[in-house]
């Protein structure tokens, strides 16, 4: 490359270029040296959302001194070798020399084409051609039209070229691509001059929505065929059409928005503007971002797009497909508590993951096997007073219609894609513990003599409970111990007794048992004797 010379003379510099200025302070001028023949094509300048930009200023964040975010090859022209830098320069126009033979200097480093850094927009990810990547510095056009020494011959003068070298493997390509532009200094200021800009309607597909649509979180339904829709809109109001004739397709993209798999073209309806396709098969669980593109058939007219993951106003679907609850096999759920008529026991649910909710239903059978076959096929669930004393949910109090049956807890997992059911091993209930005596204890009541009816006083039990009490009434043989013989009472009043003539002179004492349901008969309480006179 031949350096430039840099000499003084801005004061003219100035004065041409603020004597070519229009209404807008930007320069509008006809390059004489166009078309170049040495060029292979031009060259595109886009901001750092990837829009297209023809001008820029201060006021547009891309000023002379920055004068673009990106700078790509306007189409594939057909390379020898293989190149995958791109660099972009500035050539000075000289009215004396071929435009191949200008004097140029580096706007920017030398940087990998396709880009695919996460921080790029979709719409610079998408391009086929070579990009070079420009930093907050490069670009600076401003800084280097200082000291050196402009053209002044009309059709010359005014502009500068920007144009793009490729390299790769270790060769430069021989040509390069280039696009004028006219520059403002005092303005800080530029604007595409060669080839001029067309203006294009711009074409961008909304948003895709999804069937089935998603809840608040993108969440939906494990195993859920989804049909893709985006709308096609131009948002112009002086647009030919509002929606353009062109292909629409789809594809699955990550985070970054980079391309996981093409999905198809979709039906497009030019009336509403409306596309569809339907996905071939059930995505994965986990999570999915999707895009839409829209490519138009009239390309002198509209610009085509992309959804593109850094928008905040059209960006791809995200969908989370949400996978069955999955019971975690290293932490088991399991009964908890005693299983005895009394006692009270607790569904622990064990491990799950993705499950929004747990439901606990509880069910009796005549075996272990019994038991889970019912819980399996929902039948002969235990209602809530069967089972427990009070509520019934993830624990309670075994009833005593339960004892020696086998119970098992059934744990359902829901969320937006189903239910998966667990299941806890059975458990056997057992009799409830014996009642113990409590005060005042059992005792015989009534006067001690021949002819005179005693009568049992059963005293209090531990738990206070109903129970159903019997009697036994005895005589020693002989003293107040030892051998005894038994009495009986007196005819439908067991807890009473007449006390007759064999019984003069001799000890007379009482056996009470308290027993209820589903509970192991109490220990046998022995009354204090009393001597028959």
């Amino acid at each position: 490359m031949k350096k430039m010379a840099v000499v003084a003379g801005l004061v003219s510099v100035f004065a041409l270029v603020a004597a070519s200025l229009g209404p807008a302070g930007a320069v509008s001028l006809t390059p004489a040296f166009e078309p170049d023949a040495n060029s292979s094509g031009h060259v595109v300048f886009y901001d750092s959302s990837g829009n297209v930009i023809t001008h820029g200023d201060p006021g547009t964040g891309f000023p002379l001194s920055h004068i673009a975010a990106y700078i790509a090859v306007d189409s594939a022209a057909t390379l020898s070798g293989s190149y995958t830098k791109a660099h972009a320069y500035w050539a000075l126009p000289d009215h004396t020399l071929a435009p191949i033979d200008w004097s140029s200097t580096s706007i920017s480093a030398s940087t990998s084409y396709p880009v695919t850094a996460g921080s790029a927009p979709q719409s610079i990810k998408d391009l086929t051609t070579p990009v070079v990547t420009m930093s907050s510095s490069d670009g600076n056009i401003k800084s280097r039209l200082g000291g050196v020494t402009l053209d002044s011959t009309t059709g010359y003068a005014g502009m500068v070229d920007v144009r793009v070298l490729l390299f790769g493997s270790g060769t430069q390509y021989a040509g390069y691509y280039q696009t004028v532009i006219s520059f403002n200094i005092a303005n800080d200021s530029w604007e595409q001059v060669y080839p001029l800009p067309v203006s294009k309607y711009a074409t961008t597909p909304s948003t895709p929505t999804s069937y089935p649509a998603p809840d608040a979180n993108g969440r939906i339904a494990h195993d859920s065929l989804v049909t893709l829709s985006t709308v096609i809109s131009c948002a112009d109001a002086n647009c030919p059409a509002a929606h353009p004739d062109g292909t629409v397709t789809f594809a699955e993209v990550n985070d970054q928005g980079g391309l996981v798999q093409s999905l198809g073209q979709a039906t497009y309806d030019t009336q509403t503007g409306v596309a569809s396709l339907s996905v071939g098969s059930a995505p994965a669980d986990g999570s999915h971002y999707y895009s839409a593109s829209f490519t138009p058939t009239d390309t002198a007219q509209y610009s085509g797009g992309s959804n593109d993951i850094s928008s905040s106003t059209n960006p791809p679907l995200y969908l989370n497909v949400v996978p069955l609850p999955r019971s975690n096999p290293s932490i088991l759920p399991g009964i908890q508590g005693s299983a005895a008529v009394g006692k009270a026991i607790t569904c622990s649910s064990g491990g799950w993951s993705s499950a929004s909710s747990l439901r606990y239903e509880w069910y009796q059978g005549a075996s272990a096997v019994a038991v889970r076959a019912a819980a399996e096929g929902s039948v002969a669930s235990i209602a809530s007073g069967a089972l427990t004393q009070g509520g019934l949910g993830s624990s309670g109090v075994l009833a005593s219609s339960l004892v020696g049956r086998y119970v098992l807890c059934k744990i359902v997992a829901t969320n937006i894609s189903g239910e998966t059911s667990a299941y806890t091993t059975a458990v056997k209930v057992a009799l409830g513990a014996a009642a113990i005596v409590g005060t005042p204890k059992p005792k015989i009541t009534g006067t001690a003599k021949v002819g005179k009816i005693l009568t049992a006083n059963p005293g209090k039990w531990t738990p206070t409970a109903t129970y159903t009490y019997t009697y036994q009434w005895k005589r020693y043989k002989a003293g107040n111990k030892g051998a005894s013989v038994a009495l009986k009472s007196i005819a439908r009043k067991p807890n009473q007794y007449l006390a007759v003539a064999a019984d003069k002179g001799k000890y007379i004492f009482l056996v009470v048992t308290a027993t209820r349901a589903g509970y192991t008969a109490s220990t046998a309480y022995i009354t204090a004797p009393v001597k028959i006179a």
